[in-house]
């Protein structure tokens, strides 16, 4: 839509004009009787008050206190550590293996043939313990029962985590192999991890 420019006013006189003129500028400035005498405090607190009021507010401080949990706060500063070596590998490792502890994955070689007989290692000591714990998730089982899948999950990736960080430790890389000897320290080592909990098992700050 075309706009048309502003017509002259023609028959107004200049008193008129300056009259309006002189009424207008009266209207938009306030007298100092009229200007409001609150601070900017009681201006500001109300709006603040109702803000942590807000729902908004209090997903915020939920937020914030969640942060502020230690355990909370120990997860994210090791997954923020896990994503930062992960970053920094030439050759990725699978993700199953990410999530390892940040100790764990600094022993691990940023080479391809090394790698892959770390991975081989971790996932047939894998089955080595999934083996052995079948005989915790059993009802017989007098010590430290495992009843959840979620408890028999974090336990066998747990234990393999240990395993696999002494060995890194202890071994050269091409030394890593299961042998029916290391099945049985594996599993006198699975039993006496169990030992720590009571009838049934129940994660703790200390796993």
């Amino acid at each position: 839509m075309k706009c048309s420019p502003f017509q002259q006013i023609n028959g107004i006189s200049d008193t008129v004009l300056q009259n309006n003129i002189a009424h207008l500028t009266t209207c938009v400035n306030f007298s100092a009787d009229v200007m409001p005498t609150q601070s900017n405090n009681e201006l500001i607190n109300p709006i603040v008050d109702s803000f942590k009021n807000s729902i908004g507010f209090k997903r915020i401080a939920g937020r914030s206190k969640l942060v502020d949990d230690p355990i909370v706060r120990d997860y994210l500063q090791s997954m923020h550590l896990q994503a930062v070596v992960g970053s920094e590998r030439k050759f990725k490792l699978p993700e199953s293996m990410m999530s390892l502890p940040i100790e764990v994955l600094n022993l691990i070689p940023d080479n391809q043939a090394e790698i892959k007989c770390v991975v081989d290692f971790y996932h047939n000591m894998a089955t080595v313990i999934v083996k052995i714990l079948d005989s915790y998730v059993k009802k017989s089982c007098k010590q430290g029962r495992i009843r959840t899948d979620a408890d028999f999950k974090y336990l066998a990736k747990k234990l393999n985590s240990n395993i696999l960080y002494k060995e890194l430790q202890a071994k050269r890389i091409h030394e890593l192999r299961i042998t029916e000897h290391m099945k049985q320290k594996v599993k006198q080592y699975v039993i006496t991890y169990m030992l720590k909990f009571g009838k049934v098992y129940r994660k703790k700050s200390i796993d």
